[in-house]
């Protein structure tokens, strides 16, 4: 495990998948990196289209996330691995609602396997006020 607890931080990152700077909130640690899921301005057509997977997509609102430019989409259905290098520049940490509805769309969202779908529960159940 990393030597910080970065659970629910917001760290503005270079994604080398996306060829592009994203937010991304680390949610379990794994060894030396974390899985993180990403920020994004725009809920994607996969999630929209689909309103079985509805529940894989968190709003994060500008109003009570100040380092936002617009309101937001947490996707929950493909979490990143990141290493603490490429979580230097921290903006936030999502509000307590929205780390309540991330606890809840990782236990929902079927997208994401049994076993990391698990192991992400038992870590945010110590770290979130259900």
């Amino acid at each position: 495990m990393t030597g910080v607890d970065r659970t629910c931080h917001v760290y503005r990152t270079f994604v080398e998948q996306l060829s592009k700077e994203k937010y991304a909130v680390p949610i379990l640690p794994y060894g030396n990196l974390w899985y993180c899921f990403l920020i994004n301005s725009l809920s994607p057509q996969f999630i929209e289209t689909r309103p079985e997977l509805h529940p894989c997509r968190i709003t994060v609102h500008l109003a009570t996330h100040s380092f936002l430019l617009h309101d937001s989409y947490l996707i929950v259905n493909k979490p990143i691995r990141l290493s603490d290098d490429d979580l230097t520049t921290p903006v936030g940490r999502l509000n307590s609602s929205c780390q309540q509805k991330l606890y809840l769309a990782v236990d929902a969202c079927e997208l994401l396997t049994e076993r990391v779908r698990k192991a992400m529960l038992l870590h945010l159940h110590s770290r979130v006020s259900l």
